[in-house]
């Protein structure tokens, strides 16, 4: 009896979609088309039910706090880019020096906003305002994950003031949502500080 039903596969089967093209991208152009189209369907889907108080304003948090982080995503390409003479990820993956270094806190940027991480962990509670089905899909699983696959595929450029930085961030992120899960007294909020503290793992184990 739910109503918009079209609408709804057809929103998640276009998320389902763009995270396809994400982590199959071998060129930066692609995986850039790619991570926004999830944030549109990100924003698509968490103000599902908008006609219900709060849902658009946590859609618009979302996208917004997301599209902030993005920016380090396009000024880190944009350097690898102009530093290699490629939009080929593995060649580009080779830079070295100041390059490597500025190109990889720039993509930890774009990788903590979209993994929830510190100091961007607050839309996530938020996002939790759509229906179920996405929370699980995008908020529990996918979504969030796109920053950890970033960061994964990007290691072969990161040198070592990057990792500690993204140790440190995931460090952080882990501690604090465990914290703040203990503090929860609704259980879709309390579920929602699992996914970035567990991420904060992933960021410190890389």
């Amino acid at each position: 009896g739910e109503a918009g039903l079209p609408r709804f596969y057809a929103g998640m089967a276009f998320a389902a979609a763009a995270l396809a093209g994400l982590v199959l991208a071998g060129d930066w152009v692609l995986l850039l088309a790619c991570w926004e189209l999830i944030a549109l369907a990100s924003y698509l889907l968490i103000g599902f039910w908008h006609e219900r108080p709060g849902a658009r304003e946590a859609a618009t948090r979302a996208f917004l706090t997301t599209r902030a982080a993005d920016l380090g995503l396009y000024l880190g390409v944009f350097a690898l880019v102009a530093a290699t003479g490629t939009t080929a990820i593995g060649p580009t993956l080779g830079a070295r020096g100041v390059t490597a270094t500025v190109a990889g806190l720039l993509l930890l940027l774009a990788a903590a906003g979209k993994a929830g991480q510190v100091p961007f962990h607050g839309w996530l509670q938020d996002a939790m305002a759509g229906p179920t089905p996405v929370s699980a899909l995008l908020h529990s699983a996918t979504l969030v994950a796109a920053g950890a696959i970033l960061l994964i595929r990007a290691a072969p450029l990161l040198p070592g003031t990057a990792l500690l930085a993204v140790g440190l961030v995931g460090g952080v992120t882990a501690t604090l949502a465990g914290l703040t899960a203990l503090a929860q007294g609704d259980l879709k909020r309390l579920l929602a500080a699992s996914p970035p503290s567990q991420l904060g793992l992933m960021f410190l184990a890389l």
